[in-house]
């Protein structure tokens, strides 16, 4: 955690963009798996950021991929469906469409959780 740390710190100030993604993604996705889930929040959409500042549309998916992941493990549904539409958005933009398979799949996630919540508050 502390090297990560580190080098978020050293590649901001350094200026190098690609390994400051790298290392806010990493920590980010380090961060959720220990339950640290703000943190980890805060670290994913910083990831993203650098992604959009850069011009980087398929690392700006993956980094909102992840948070929508993270927004629907909490029972955040409807922000994780609008995270992983905008990740799917993004990855069209390639000629040809890069990576649309896991935003696909994630959707399809999404809509099932959607409607099996719905099931259950009708009962």
């Amino acid at each position: 955690l502390q090297t990560l740390r580190e080098r978020i710190e050293l590649a901001a100030t350094a200026g190098l963009p690609r390994q400051h993604y790298d290392a806010l993604l990493q920590l980010g996705e380090l961060k959720f798996g220990q339950g640290l889930r703000d943190a980890a929040a805060t670290l994913l959409r910083d990831a993203a950021g650098v992604a959009r500042e850069q011009g980087w549309p398929l690392l700006e998916a993956n980094a909102l991929s992840e948070l929508s992941r993270l927004e629907r493990r909490l029972g955040h549904y409807l922000e994780a469906l609008r995270l992983e539409l905008e990740a799917l958005a993004l990855r069209r933009r390639e000629d040809p469409p890069s990576e649309e398979w896991r935003s696909l799949g994630s959707l399809a996630v999404l809509y099932e959780q959607i409607e099996l919540a719905d099931e259950a508050r009708r009962y």
